[in-house]
């Protein structure tokens, strides 16, 4: 897997960058939604997708959200964040807007550290999820991205990876060559035709050109013959 500066980009472009993932891995029926108060989403959709995998696959109504930690904080308190972040959002889905919901995604730049028992993946799959899934009272797919799920997304799709994070040296160098075959492809181009120009202008001469009265043109390949060369006497 590659390594992603995500902490480089600003909260709208990763938002932003999110978004693109989600119409990739959920699908284009992806609902975006733009700046301005969204009532706790960045996006949205509805109906069946392969996630998590593409015989477990979620169905009905979907929310998704961003969370751009932007800050050199200690490890502690992006833990602290992260969770505070992630129940607030849950509450106000489940509590305040009363959205329906059957699907849920937060995703952040953030590592879930797999620490055992006290990483934030432990953390959120053995304390958080269960507590609101609970106080939806109804089935509930909660699912958080962190950074590597993030990476695992960009290193399979090269277009996104170039719109916002093109920093990697394989990324430069694939354009590069790219970029010189296509400039290749030109130069070709134009040397035949530079080439095919020249051999049928060369290959006339004017009469006037010798002296002679006239326009009338001699071709030179009519008047001269190659002839075969024996270099072995």
């Amino acid at each position: 897997m590659r390594k992603y500066n995500l902490n480089a980009l600003e909260y709208l472009e990763f938002e932003r960058m999110c978004q693109a993932i989600l119409q990739e891995v959920i699908g284009n029926g992806v609902k975006i939604f733009g700046e301005g108060p969204d009532g706790g989403r960045e996006a949205t959709y509805d109906g069946k997708a392969p996630y998590p995998t593409e015989t477990e696959q979620w169905d009905g109504k979907w929310i998704f959200q961003a969370k751009f930690h932007d800050s050199l904080l200690s490890l502690r308190n992006i833990k602290s964040w992260l969770i505070s972040e992630l129940e607030t959002e849950l509450q106000k889905v489940i509590t305040k807007y009363k959205h329906r919901c059957d699907n849920y995604v937060l995703i952040t730049n953030v590592i879930l550290t797999p620490v055992y028992q006290k990483g934030l993946k432990d953390i959120i799959e053995n304390s958080i999820i269960p507590k609101y899934k609970k106080l939806a009272n109804k089935k509930l797919n909660i699912d958080v991205w962190g950074y590597d799920e993030i990476a695992r997304y960009l290193d399979r799709n090269e277009a996104i990876r170039s719109a916002y994070v093109s920093v990697l040296p394989g990324d430069v160098i694939s354009r590069l060559i790219e970029k010189q075959g296509k400039e290749q492809e030109k130069l070709d181009i134009a040397l035949k035709k530079f080439l095919n120009y020249y051999f049928f202008q060369e290959d006339k001469i004017h009469k006037r050109d010798m002296g002679s009265v006239g326009e009338d043109q001699i071709i030179l390949r009519e008047i001269f013959v190659d002839l075969d060369v024996d270099s072995s006497s």
